[in-house]
């Protein structure tokens, strides 16, 4: 009997054409070193990014709609900012603080994460390299969490972590720091 074929349909929506357009490349090169997921495609329509695939693992589409939001947010710029939406603004990318040090490093992971030992040892390391850490397991959470967030458990830590996040950025040294380029002009 031959394996059941899936066809998955998603879209993301909120993201400006102009951004979600230049980001199709990046996504389709990321997709082909994924290939467990078949004809794939990914387009601008109706005001949405939409990506299709096919396989044979993933009758509900919740794996491709993790690894779609994943690569979006890596491959469309602009697509998680704040403020005045400077992806230079060291509190997003801390390689363009003047003040490494001074930039503090926030991990979470879960206790059922492929990534959990890889996290803690990392966190670890930035400690012993004097960087202010804080470092959180959720440990009865998987891998992925903060999009289950039908979840209760799943939803608690994701805003757990998003109040972490705010009130680092509010009481952030690096408010009133210059950035490198700033600071080289």
């Amino acid at each position: 009997m031959p394996a059941s074929r899936f066809k998955v349909t998603l879209s993301c929506r909120g993201i400006p054409e102009k951004e979600g357009r230049t980001g199709i490349a990046n996504i389709m090169e990321e997709f082909q070193s994924r290939p467990w997921h078949e004809n794939i495609s990914c387009v601008w329509e109706d005001e949405h990014l939409w990506l299709r695939a096919e396989n044979d693992f993933d009758s509900d589409g919740n794996a491709l709609a993790l690894e779609f939001s994943d690569v979006v947010c890596a491959c469309v710029q602009g697509t998680f900012t704040f403020g005045d939406g400077d992806l230079r603004d060291p509190r997003v990318s801390p390689r363009f603080s003047a003040h490494v040090s001074d930039v503090p490093a926030l991990i979470y992971t879960a206790g059922f994460d492929v990534l959990r030992d890889e996290a803690r040892s990392y966190a670890d390391r930035l400690k012993m390299a004097g960087t202010r850490v804080a470092y959180r397991e959720f440990p009865n959470l998987i891998h992925g969490f903060v999009l289950m967030t039908a979840i209760r458990s799943a939803l608690a830590a994701t805003n757990a972590i998003a109040a972490d996040i705010r009130r680092e950025l509010e009481t952030s040294p690096l408010r009133k720091l210059p950035t490198r380029e700033a600071s080289s002009s």
